[in-house]
């Protein structure tokens, strides 16, 4: 019985982690390249994966090891045991050749049957690699576009906050030239405003100078007039005439 332990190359007591350890060793050596161009190594690619499938699991490993030491242990008293020669009688011949044929026989059945399993295996890999590498391919590609659907998605979320900081800052242009033309209203109607007050002042005064002039020459009218009488009134009171 061939141990699977020395086919994948670890010790009787390997830990878990050694055996993983082993199994990826055995797989970066065993690359898809090597098993496409030697049968041989999809063979012992395909040992190794056995050797891994059986230590990997407690169960399949503790019967490994119960078979293993079993072998062991019919194997000691085999190697022990005296052998007997019996004679026996000479056979002719063709009676010595046809188990010889037979064997050749069998190896050509067994050789046609073996290549043509290594074939079927070697496929099946090549086959199992293709899908892998496909698998592979497919999850690329779906990371590639889900990169480019994140991408996609930030230059939009990017374009919406530029448009609504345009947008924004447009607003506030407009608020402040509104602020600013409306700045300037209230000062134009505040000069205004002076303006007319200073102009109903200045017509105001202006009024009241003409008004006070009229009333000092009606006053000094008033004043003649009334000296103008007098002298009249003396006139006659002295001259019994109203001019002298």
């Amino acid at each position: 019985m061939k141990s699977a332990y020395l086919v994948l190359g670890v010790p009787g007591n390997a830990s878990r982690e050694d055996i993983e350890a082993a199994f990826e060793k055995a797989k970066s050596f065993y690359s898809p390249a090597r098993l496409a161009e030697d049968p041989k190594a999809v063979d012992k690619f395909l040992e190794v994966k056995t050797a891994h499938q059986i230590l990997r699991d407690e169960e399949s490993r503790a019967a490994h090891d119960r078979k293993l030491s079993s072998a062991q242990a019919n194997a000691a008293p085999a190697a022990r045991a005296a052998r007997v020669p019996i004679a026996k009688p000479e056979a002719s011949w063709p009676v010595r050749a046809l188990p010889i044929l037979l064997a050749l026989v069998l190896v050509v059945f067994a050789t046609g049957y073996y290549i043509s399993y290594k074939r079927e295996a070697a496929r099946k890999a090549q086959a199992a690699l293709e899908l892998q590498l496909k698998a592979q391919a497919a999850e690329e590609e779906k990371k590639e576009a889900d990169r480019l659907a994140a991408e996609e998605a930030n230059r939009q979320q990017l374009a919406r906050r530029a448009e609504q900081q345009d947008r924004q800052f447009r607003q506030e242009s407009e608020r402040a030239i509104n602020n600013a033309r409306y700045s300037e209203a209230q000062r134009s109607y505040r000069e205004i405003q002076r303006d007319s007050i200073e102009q109903r002042e200045a017509q105001r005064k202006d009024y009241e100078a003409r008004t006070r002039e009229q009333n000092e020459a009606r006053a000094a009218e008033q004043r003649l007039a009334r000296d103008k009488a007098r002298i009249r009134e003396l006139c006659y009171q002295n001259y019994r005439r109203p001019d002298c």
